[in-house]
């Protein structure tokens, strides 16, 4: 059910997305200080472009044993990204609204919200399979 899901996004506006997303990623990793924001766009392409099945997760949950460099240099991207995510996110509540209203829609309103999350803080986010974030919790305990 997930991969057949999956497939109808992709036709139906995954590819747009995730291309898009993946084309803003190389623009933001021409400059150095764009890398971080880019490896964040390119996990939003990753979700974009297979969003069901799919879990958004803090890195720091991951890998509790990240420097406290790279998560202040996280958070200060984030600050950094913050007008560009919350012009997304405003963009995204009319979708979320419009598609919640017929029943064939509620799916993609769940990805549309689940991806607008994303966006407000993607600096140290990661998208991962459930069954990659089972075994980096189990790993990490």
């Amino acid at each position: 059910m997930r991969t057949l899901a999956n497939v109808i996004w992709f036709v139906f506006g995954g590819i747009w997305l995730g291309t898009a997303a993946m084309a803003f990623g190389l623009l933001f990793c021409l400059t150095i200080i764009g890398i971080p924001i880019g490896r964040a766009l390119f996990q939003y392409a990753r979700l974009m472009y297979a969003p069901f099945g799919k879990v958004i997760v803090r890195e720091v949950d991951v890998n509790p044993n990240m420097s406290k460099i790279r998560r202040s240099g996280g958070f200060v991207l984030n600050i950094i990204w913050l007008p560009f995510g919350i012009i997304l996110f405003l963009l995204s509540i009319p979708a979320i609204i419009l598609s919640a209203i017929t029943i064939i829609g509620i799916p993609h309103a769940v990805v549309v919200a689940k991806a607008s999350v994303f966006v407000m803080r993607p600096i140290g986010a990661k998208v991962l399979t459930k069954e990659e974030h089972i075994a980096a919790m189990v790993r990490n305990n």
